[in-house]
């Protein structure tokens, strides 16, 4: 993965943390981490 996709994936994980909504935690942690890497 190249710099902007990290740093999109980190503004999203830190978004969903951050709102601690855990539907958009469960979503995004595992997915999304398999896909990109």
């Amino acid at each position: 993965m190249n710099f902007s996709d990290f740093f999109y994936f980190f503004l999203k994980t830190f978004e969903s943390v951050f709102r601690k909504n855990e539907y958009d935690i469960q979503l995004q942690k595992i997915p999304t981490v398999e896909y990109k890497l």
